[in-house]
């Protein structure tokens, strides 16, 4: 890396990622370093695991085929064979070789068609469990049997090796192998990576000074003097937390959701941005506050095609700083919204980490697994095995998060889902949200030369 000018890493900066030569391990990522450093524990690191997925698959399965789909789909991304060690404090990560148990199979008590309760158990406690990352698996795949035409598939899957999108090409191409052996391929054949999440990683090292000399300064400007934000509620002490969880699915509806997407090409923006600026709008009214700052996931795969299919953990955490004023118009506010989009975007090759007073809540997400786009995305799973019935597979889970939002373009427009505890959040706050959300859209929509002071807080 020292070998390297200034031009030569700069060259190397803005060149196409590739495969890199490589010694028995690699270092981590910028986020998976980040990720373990806020997990670990004396040099160790304890994570639960992501729900990549969780289905009901009704009609004939070929459990051979695909316990088959999940070796190819594992022997092709290193990520779902990696382990995180650590030497002299610093973490790094190799790779295994295809473990002999891909799949496990699991039997359950023969019950009546309506009766859920073996298998809601079983994922409950199947995804809260926790994984030493130095021993692995960091991948696990289960498949419970509940009778010869009915089964519950479970994958999940370490955040340190993933992330939402990860998640997504993950279960797509297990059904994607799935149909070509089920149709009398003797293997799959899935187009070919152009890199392995560790290549990556290398990448991102022998860049890393140039990255954050560029970088790091316009992220630090951003947060500074940024005020916490205070949802409207009062949290109880961690010491009597309860596991009490809900999930909401708050529509905006789809014919508004149309006249969005209509009022954005008008904008010339792009159409999550007025959903933003509607949602900061209501967020901004319902905690009495102008100025904040709003985490922005991002998949973290801009304008780097060789990534496009890597499993990995490469989503972002932007810094997006937005101060309401409420003498310009919507118009205006979404002009400085797609501006201040623009801005995190060319500086998104290098995010720090996060601001310990950094306030999570504010989050604006884009798709991602818990949200309601994760039924939509299983059309193309059924599309994949047209003779399976395959349904999305709800259970309640024991949840810490007091509120957590992700938005989702479905068929029937965008849906907000909220993660929330009703013991700390009324569920008819979050209800209210929507309602000013929906009322703010369709005045974007009818006319955004109104000014922002002039739109209140509906009840």
């Amino acid at each position: 890396m020292s070998a390297l000018s200034t031009s030569e890493l700069s060259s190397l900066l803005d060149a196409r990622i590739e495969c890199q030569q490589k010694s028995s391990h690699a270092p981590l990522t910028d986020m998976q370093e980040n990720w373990w450093r806020v997990t670990s524990k004396d040099g160790r690191a304890e994570n639960t695991r992501l729900r990549a997925a969780s289905i009901r698959i009704l009609g004939h399965l070929d459990v051979g085929i695909l316990r088959a789909s999940v070796a190819y789909v594992i022997q092709r991304h290193e990520s779902l064979r990696t382990r995180i060690l650590v030497k002299d404090g610093t973490p790094f990560q190799i790779v295994d070789p295809v473990p002999p148990q891909v799949l496990e199979l699991i039997r359950l008590p023969s019950a009546p068609d309506t009766d859920h309760t073996a298998a809601e158990n079983y994922a409950r406690e199947f995804f809260a469990q926790k994984v030493d990352l130095s021993l692995g698996p960091l991948l696990a795949v289960s498949l419970l049997s509940i009778s010869a035409r009915s089964h519950v598939l479970l994958i999940g899957l370490e955040h340190v090796v993933a992330d939402g999108t990860s998640c997504a090409i993950l279960s797509n191409e297990i059904w994607a192998a799935y149909r070509q052996l089920s149709t009398g391929a003797s293997k799959p054949v899935l187009p070919p990576l152009p890199i392995q999440l560790s290549d990556y990683a290398i990448w991102q090292k022998m860049t890393h000074p140039l990255r954050k000399n560029r970088h790091e300064q316009f992220w630090i400007d951003r947060t500074r003097d940024s005020p916490r934000i205070e949802l409207p509620y009062k949290p109880i002490p961690r010491e009597s937390e309860s596991d009490a969880s809900a999930i909401l699915h708050l529509p905006l509806g789809k014919s508004l959701s149309d006249a969005l997407l209509r009022a954005a090409q008008r904008e010339g923006t792009p159409f999550q941005l007025l959903v933003l600026t509607v949602y900061l709008l209501s967020l901004s009214r319902w905690c009495t506050q102008n100025d904040f700052v709003i985490i922005f996931a991002h998949h973290g795969r801009y304008r780097r095609p060789e990534l496009q299919n890597t499993i990995g953990y490469l989503a972002k955490a932007l810094y997006f700083r937005i101060q309401v004023q409420e003498h310009e118009t919507l118009h205006d506010l979404v002009a400085r919204i797609h501006g201040e989009f623009v801005s995190i975007m060319i500086h998104q090759v290098f995010v720090p980490p996060l601001p310990t007073d950094c306030n999570l809540s504010f989050l604006f997400n884009w798709g991602g697994l818990s949200t309601y786009s994760a039924r939509w995305s299983i059309e193309q799973q059924r599309k994949a095995v047209p003779d399976l019935r395959i349904q999305p597979f709800d259970f309640r889970e024991k949840s810490a998060a007091v509120f957590f939002p992700f938005f989702s373009q479905t068929p029937s427009g965008v849906v907000l889902t909220i993660h929330f505890r009703p013991d700390i959040i009324p569920r008819d706050d979050l209800e209210r949200l929507t309602r000013n959300m929906r009322f703010y859209a369709a005045q974007l929509v009818d006319d955004a030369r109104v000014a922002v002071g002039s739109l209140d807080y509906i009840a």
